[in-house]
């Protein structure tokens, strides 16, 4: 056979013009490494979390009263945040060893469960690589989320805050991955309905500010079911998924507010004045918190929509599924302008419940939830975007469509990178310090279980600095922190030496 007579190399468009399956997956590794980087730095720190302030306090409760006993102490005399009070007395009860893991356990799981939500949606329109771009897309709604955090040390290193406040928003995940995952055509059934209702209604248990952001959620996610998605099974199921998650929820919520022991907690307090003042102020509130997020770092907040709208572009031209859902132009236009208006309410019903009782502005701590909204909505924003420039590219321009989408996901991970070095530096601050810390902390253990052993019941014990900025050890016996102390060591007296 002579040179003429060899088939003529066939050139595909996609072999052509676009790079390989392999570049592109690739890539989305080094972007999800990139990701993994500052929080796995968030893990580091976590380990030298220790007990501080109000962890003494349930685990001394846990100590003297009883597993059950703490349970109704709590929602009688204090707060009726009867999930929290359970899993944090679960906790307790595993052992002291559990605190420098929970950061870490918390970021995992959190990630996991945005992981399988986003996978979910997506494959649909992407083929085989779905649970990639999920876990990206997951990682970087975690990391905008830590980065932004206006107080992460209470939001996630302190033990109570981290149960309070990250744990709510994994089982929110969580239930997203249940209702995107389940058979979309087909009715739920009477025990998938009691598991979305009880899954909603244990998380939230765990916060008024979170349960309060869980509810307005599944609102407006079932408002937007209703209005934008045309009549159908999977609408049908879906709805009926929701609403019962809503019920759930306002359930959470009624059995919170019922509590005897929000009197006592309410007396310390000052709530707010009338409706008119409590709305005008929680949407102040929520404008500020608005402005202060915009303000603190621009690029990372543009990073949560340009790497979500690159990827999925990119993923829809190089792994497109055949029989891919069409997205509906009007339909998906008006859900890209309702949906900013959805995040600014989400961090308004963050706002409420500090407002109704404090009439104050939130403490940073409890901004970790609205900073959470505004990732996930952000991201959601971006992927949504990507996949209907995907759709109209596949109808009219493919190759540049494809180019386009290229092109917006290489600039993503340049300023990932520098967004991720930037975090870095904050992130690590507090690291010499919390080693310190725990390094105190844990000879002050030691010495207390050593005079315990002696039979010691009244003694003085070190006052520990650390930049959780919350209550420590004082020269009154009668602080509550000295109180709280005693009662999880089993002593009868402590104070500052």
């Amino acid at each position: 056979m002579t040179s003429s007579d060899k088939p003529p190399v066939k050139i595909t468009p996609s072999a052509f013009n676009l790079p390989t399956r392999a570049w592109a997956k690739g890539s989305i590794v080094v972007g999800l490494l990139i990701l993994l980087l500052p929080l796995a730095l968030t893990a580091y720190v976590g380990l030298y979390s220790r007990y501080l302030a109000d962890d003494f306090c349930t685990l001394g409760s846990l100590h003297q009263m009883g597993f059950w006993g703490s349970q109704a102490y709590w929602y009688t005399s204090w707060s009726g945040r009867y999930a929290f009070t359970f899993v944090v007395n679960l906790l307790e009860l595993a052992g002291s060893w559990v605190v420098p893991v929970l950061p870490l356990a918390c970021l995992v799981a959190l990630m996991a469960g945005l992981g399988i939500a986003f996978r979910a949606w997506l494959r649909p329109h992407l083929e085989g690589i779905a649970s990639t771009v999920g876990l990206f897309l997951a990682g970087l709604v975690v990391f905008e989320t830590v980065a932004g955090a206006p107080n992460l040390y209470q939001s996630l290193y302190w033990q109570t805050g981290a149960v309070t406040y990250v744990f709510p928003l994994i089982l929110a995940a969580f239930y997203a991955a249940l209702l995107l995952e389940r058979e979309r055509n087909s009715l739920p059934t009477l025990s998938t309905l009691l598991i979305s209702g009880g899954l909603m209604w244990l998380a939230v248990g765990f916060s008024e500010t979170v349960g309060s952001l869980l509810v307005a959620g599944a609102a407006g996610a079932l408002v937007l079911l209703v209005t934008l998605l045309p009549a159908s099974p999977s609408r049908m199921a879906s709805t009926r998924f929701l609403l019962a998650g809503l019920v759930g929820g306002v359930l959470g919520l009624l059995l919170m507010a019922l509590a005897p022991g929000n009197a006592v907690r309410q007396g310390l307090l000052t709530p707010s004045a009338d409706v008119r003042v409590f709305l005008t102020e929680t949407v102040r509130n929520a404008y500020i918190f608005s402005v202060k997020a915009l303000r603190a770092n621009p690029a990372r907040l543009f990073l949560a929509i340009l790497a979500p709208l690159g990827l999925v572009g990119t993923a829809s031209a190089l792994f497109p599924r055949q029989h891919a859902p069409k997205m509906s132009l009007p339909r998906t236009a008006i859900a890209l302008v309702v949906l900013p208006l959805l995040a600014f309410g989400l961090i308004m019903a963050c706002m409420a419940p500090t407002q109704l009782a404090m009439s104050s502005y939130p403490d940073g701590r409890i901004l970790l939830s609205a900073q959470f909204a505004v990732a996930a909505v952000m991201v959601l924003w971006g992927t949504i975007l990507g996949l209907l420039v995907a759709d109209l590219g596949r109808r009219y321009r493919p190759t540049l469509t494809s180019w386009g989408a290229l092109t917006s996901w290489f600039l993503a991970l340049v300023l990932l990178g520098w967004t991720a070095v930037g975090a870095i530096g904050p992130l690590a601050a507090p690291l010499s310090d919390a080693r310190d810390f725990a390094a105190r902390w844990d000879e002050r253990a030691d010495a207390v279980a050593q005079a315990r052993q002696e039979g010691t019941r009244s003694l003085p014990v070190a006052s520990l600095t650390h930049m959780g900025g919350l209550g420590e050890i004082s020269a009154d016996p009668h602080n509550w922190v000295n109180q709280c102390f005693a009662q999880a060591y089993g002593l009868d007296r402590v104070i500052a030496k």
